[in-house]
Protein backbone atom coordinates (compact mmCIF):
# COMPACT_ATOMS: atom_id res chain seq x y z
CA UNK A 1 0.00 0.00 0.00
CA UNK A 2 1.22 3.31 -1.04
CA UNK A 3 1.44 5.43 2.57
CA UNK A 4 0.49 8.50 0.47
CA UNK A 5 -2.84 7.26 -1.09
CA UNK A 6 -3.71 6.05 2.58
CA UNK A 7 -2.56 9.44 4.06
CA UNK A 8 -4.80 11.23 1.61
CA UNK A 9 -8.07 9.21 2.19
CA UNK A 10 -7.36 8.79 5.78
CA UNK A 11 -5.82 11.86 7.53
CA UNK A 12 -7.83 11.10 10.31
CA UNK A 13 -6.54 7.04 10.63
CA UNK A 14 -3.36 8.62 10.03
CA UNK A 15 -3.61 11.14 12.50
CA UNK A 16 -4.95 8.86 15.18
CA UNK A 17 -2.30 6.51 14.24
CA UNK A 18 0.96 9.50 14.82
CA UNK A 19 -0.96 10.07 18.14
CA UNK A 20 -0.77 6.93 19.35
CA UNK A 21 2.68 6.04 18.38
CA UNK A 22 3.87 9.18 20.19
CA UNK A 23 2.11 8.55 23.56
CA UNK A 24 4.01 4.73 23.71
CA UNK A 25 7.53 7.02 22.65
CA UNK A 26 6.59 9.01 25.50
CA UNK A 27 6.08 6.52 27.46
CA UNK A 28 9.52 4.75 26.39
CA UNK A 29 11.52 7.82 27.19
CA UNK A 30 11.49 7.93 31.12
CA UNK A 31 11.86 4.04 31.16
CA UNK A 32 15.35 4.83 28.77
CA UNK A 33 16.60 7.11 31.33
CA UNK A 34 15.81 4.75 34.29
CA UNK A 35 17.32 1.64 32.17
CA UNK A 36 20.32 3.93 31.20
CA UNK A 37 21.08 4.87 34.73
CA UNK A 38 20.60 1.19 36.24
CA UNK A 39 22.92 0.24 33.42
CA UNK A 40 25.77 3.06 34.79
CA UNK A 41 25.15 1.70 38.56
CA UNK A 42 25.20 -1.81 37.80
CA UNK A 43 28.79 -1.30 35.35
CA UNK A 44 30.37 0.98 37.90
CA UNK A 45 29.82 -1.88 40.56
CA UNK A 46 31.21 -3.88 38.42
CA UNK A 47 34.34 -1.27 37.87
CA UNK A 48 33.48 -0.37 34.42
CA UNK A 49 33.41 3.10 34.82
CA UNK A 50 34.04 4.14 30.99
CA UNK A 51 30.72 1.96 30.54
CA UNK A 52 28.59 3.70 33.28
CA UNK A 53 30.24 7.01 32.37
CA UNK A 54 28.49 6.82 28.94
CA UNK A 55 25.42 5.62 30.18
CA UNK A 56 25.12 8.45 32.71
CA UNK A 57 26.50 10.83 30.41
CA UNK A 58 23.75 9.97 28.02
CA UNK A 59 21.24 10.53 30.50
CA UNK A 60 22.74 14.51 30.88
CA UNK A 61 22.58 14.96 27.00
CA UNK A 62 19.41 13.10 26.24
CA UNK A 63 17.30 13.93 29.55
CA UNK A 64 16.93 17.02 30.53
CA UNK A 65 13.92 16.67 32.80
CA UNK A 66 15.33 12.98 34.48
CA UNK A 67 15.06 12.49 38.08
CA UNK A 68 18.11 10.36 37.46
CA UNK A 69 20.18 13.93 36.02
CA UNK A 70 21.21 15.06 39.32
CA UNK A 71 23.55 12.46 39.94
CA UNK A 72 24.29 11.70 36.51
CA UNK A 73 26.35 15.01 36.08
CA UNK A 74 27.94 14.48 39.39
CA UNK A 75 29.01 11.33 37.83
CA UNK A 76 30.06 12.70 34.54
CA UNK A 77 31.36 15.19 36.43
CA UNK A 78 33.53 12.84 38.59
CA UNK A 79 34.69 10.58 35.30
CA UNK A 80 36.38 13.75 33.66
CA UNK A 81 38.24 14.60 36.83
CA UNK A 82 39.25 11.41 37.02
CA UNK A 83 40.75 11.26 33.80
CA UNK A 84 42.13 14.94 33.87
CA UNK A 85 40.19 16.62 31.78
CA UNK A 86 39.61 19.70 33.83
CA UNK A 87 38.00 21.46 31.22
CA UNK A 88 35.04 19.30 30.87
CA UNK A 89 34.81 18.36 34.82
CA UNK A 90 34.67 21.75 35.79
CA UNK A 91 32.20 22.46 32.97
CA UNK A 92 29.71 19.62 34.27
CA UNK A 93 30.34 20.41 38.07
CA UNK A 94 29.61 24.11 37.87
CA UNK A 95 26.32 22.80 35.41
CA UNK A 96 25.75 20.85 38.66
CA UNK A 97 26.07 23.19 41.21
CA UNK A 98 23.74 25.75 38.93
CA UNK A 99 21.01 23.25 38.68
CA UNK A 100 21.02 21.57 41.97
CA UNK A 101 21.90 24.36 44.82
CA UNK A 102 20.33 22.19 47.66
CA UNK A 103 22.15 18.77 47.05
CA UNK A 104 23.48 16.79 49.16
CA UNK A 105 26.62 16.39 46.80
CA UNK A 106 27.19 20.56 46.40
CA UNK A 107 29.95 20.87 48.86
CA UNK A 108 31.90 17.66 46.99
CA UNK A 109 31.50 19.45 43.23
CA UNK A 110 32.67 22.80 44.94
CA UNK A 111 35.73 20.63 46.19
CA UNK A 112 36.90 19.63 42.72
CA UNK A 113 36.05 22.90 41.22
CA UNK A 114 38.89 24.25 44.45
CA UNK A 115 41.01 21.31 43.21
CA UNK A 116 40.81 22.42 39.45
CA UNK A 117 41.22 26.38 40.07
CA UNK A 118 44.36 25.69 42.38
CA UNK A 119 45.85 23.49 39.53
CA UNK A 120 45.03 26.29 37.16
CA UNK A 121 46.44 28.73 39.56
CA UNK A 122 43.29 30.66 39.70
CA UNK A 123 43.98 32.17 43.12
CA UNK A 124 40.88 34.44 43.46
CA UNK A 125 38.80 31.71 42.70
CA UNK A 126 40.22 29.55 45.11
CA UNK A 127 39.74 32.09 47.37
CA UNK A 128 36.23 32.57 46.51
CA UNK A 129 35.35 29.10 46.65
CA UNK A 130 36.88 28.51 49.86
CA UNK A 131 34.44 30.71 51.55
CA UNK A 132 31.91 29.12 49.78
CA UNK A 133 32.49 25.94 50.98
CA UNK A 134 33.35 27.01 54.88
CA UNK A 135 30.20 29.02 54.98
CA UNK A 136 27.93 26.08 53.29
CA UNK A 137 27.39 24.09 55.93
CA UNK A 138 27.49 27.35 59.15
CA UNK A 139 29.24 24.16 61.32
CA UNK A 140 28.79 24.74 65.06
CA UNK A 141 31.04 23.02 66.86
CA UNK A 142 30.07 23.21 70.29
CA UNK A 143 30.94 20.18 72.63
CA UNK A 144 32.82 18.89 69.61
CA UNK A 145 36.17 18.74 67.93
CA UNK A 146 34.89 18.27 64.52
CA UNK A 147 31.69 17.92 62.00
CA UNK A 148 31.51 14.96 59.38
CA UNK A 149 29.28 14.80 56.36
CA UNK A 150 29.59 11.67 53.97
CA UNK A 151 28.23 11.13 50.11
CA UNK A 152 28.63 8.05 48.31
CA UNK A 153 28.68 8.67 44.52
CA UNK A 154 27.17 6.82 41.67
CA UNK A 155 30.42 6.08 40.85
CA UNK A 156 30.79 4.27 44.23
CA UNK A 157 33.48 6.86 45.07
CA UNK A 158 33.03 7.64 48.99
CA UNK A 159 33.23 11.06 49.92
CA UNK A 160 33.65 12.34 53.02
CA UNK A 161 34.00 16.27 54.55
CA UNK A 162 34.96 17.21 58.25
CA UNK A 163 34.76 20.57 59.39
CA UNK A 164 37.42 21.31 61.82
CA UNK A 165 37.65 24.84 63.98
CA UNK A 166 39.85 26.10 61.32
CA UNK A 167 39.74 24.16 58.70
CA UNK A 168 38.17 21.71 56.18
CA UNK A 169 39.02 18.46 54.88
CA UNK A 170 37.77 16.53 51.81
CA UNK A 171 38.77 12.92 51.28
CA UNK A 172 38.08 10.37 48.55
CA UNK A 173 37.92 7.27 49.37
CA UNK A 174 39.57 7.32 52.72
CA UNK A 175 42.69 9.42 51.21
CA UNK A 176 42.84 13.17 51.40
CA UNK A 177 41.85 15.21 48.22
CA UNK A 178 41.98 18.38 49.27
CA UNK A 179 42.21 21.28 52.46
CA UNK A 180 41.15 24.59 53.35
CA UNK A 181 42.76 26.70 56.14
CA UNK A 182 40.79 29.84 56.76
Amino acid sequence: MDTGKFIAKSPMKFFFVLLILSLFIREAYPQEDRSLYYQGLRAARAGETEAAFLRFYRITNLFPESKFLENSLFAAGEYYSRVGDSYDAARIFKRFIKDYPESNARIFALAYLLKIAAKQGQDDTVKSLGKEIVILNRVSLLFRDFKEYGYVSPLYMEYKVIYFIDRVKFYLDGKLFTEISY
